[in-house]
């Protein structure tokens, strides 16, 4: 690591810095928010703060079953107009098959398309933003099929984003995911709430004592802080098809989009919050629109 990662990885542990300063207006505004959790919410922030991951499901929410089926449909028709134009055989399909994100990993960003959309609707968001204790913003969406040929590299403990103390993964499982067919494992207790902290280092041992299988049938969805440790689980049958939004905080992390407009952050509104362009050091002290 670099001694300039090395130096944003500590500022991103120290919370008053990490708060105040790279997301002071962010932290802010949230503190004025009335977050509207309900029981389930309640449930999953509860399990997020103790281990870093929370597992639900799409019917515990009113509402987003609707969304999770055109999710589904456009996940579909995505990958459909891909086949027609990747020649199949060739290296690009067979990488586009089995490793790569459908949507591409730079994907133009689309406020308006479902992928957007569903990870912004409010239940989603609520959590979220209380995980993090500020407003967050939408830095990747993505849809996955892996098939169990498949030999990835993050089938190694690691974690995420080491220029963030908080990652935030939202998976939305298409079809049934168990160990067969690569569910990710997680360490629980390793994330940036833990006694330990996300700059720990453990090793692969007492990680493998700690983690849990992220298994569960088509319509889970399960957040999960990637900055704790976890790896990519070992395909024996079948493909795993998802799709995930990732969240960080809006004046720290990594930004995976091709963004064609600069979108600012309104006052007080969470999916404004979402859909905003990534801030510099400079916005968290200009007055908000």
């Amino acid at each position: 690591m670099s001694i300039v990662n090395r130096l944003l990885y500590r500022i991103a542990e120290c919370d008053p810095l990490y708060r105040h300063v790279l997301n002071r207006r962010a932290t802010r505004e949230f503190r004025a928010h009335q977050a509207e959790l309900g029981d389930e919410g309640r449930r999953v922030l509860h399990d997020l703060d103790e281990s870093g991951l929370a597992f639900t499901r799409i019917e515990r929410f009113p509402g987003m079953a609707d969304l999770f089926e055109e999710l589904r449909e456009r996940a579909l028709l995505v990958e459909a107009r891909r086949r027609d134009v990747v020649p199949a055989g060739s290296d690009q399909a067979r990488t586009y098959a089995f490793m790569s994100n459908v949507l591409g990993s730079y994907p133009r960003f689309d406020p308006q398309s479902i992928f957007a959309r569903f990870a912004c609707q409010p239940p989603i968001l609520e959590i979220v933003n209380a995980y993090f204790g500020m407003f967050t913003q939408l830095r990747k969406y993505a849809v996955f099929r892996n098939v169990f040929s498949n030999r990835s590299e993050n089938g190694n403990w690691h974690r995420d984003g080491v220029c963030d103390a908080m990652v935030m993964r939202v998976f939305v499982y298409f079809d049934d995911v168990d160990e067969r067919n690569g569910a990710m494992r997680y360490a629980r207790g390793t994330h940036h709430r833990s006694e330990g902290g996300s700059r720990e280092r453990i090793e692969g041992a007492r990680l493998d004592t700690l983690s849990v299988s992220c298994c569960g049938p088509t319509g889970t969805l399960v957040f999960a802080d990637t900055r704790g440790y976890h790896r990519a689980g070992e395909f024996t049958e079948g493909e795993r098809w998802l799709y995930y939004g990732m969240f960080t905080s809006p004046g720290f992390g990594l930004d995976y989009f091709r963004r064609q407009e600069h979108r600012a952050a309104q006052r007080g509104d969470p999916v404004s919050w979402a859909l905003s362009s990534p801030m510099t050091l400079a916005d968290n002290f200009r007055a908000a629109p």
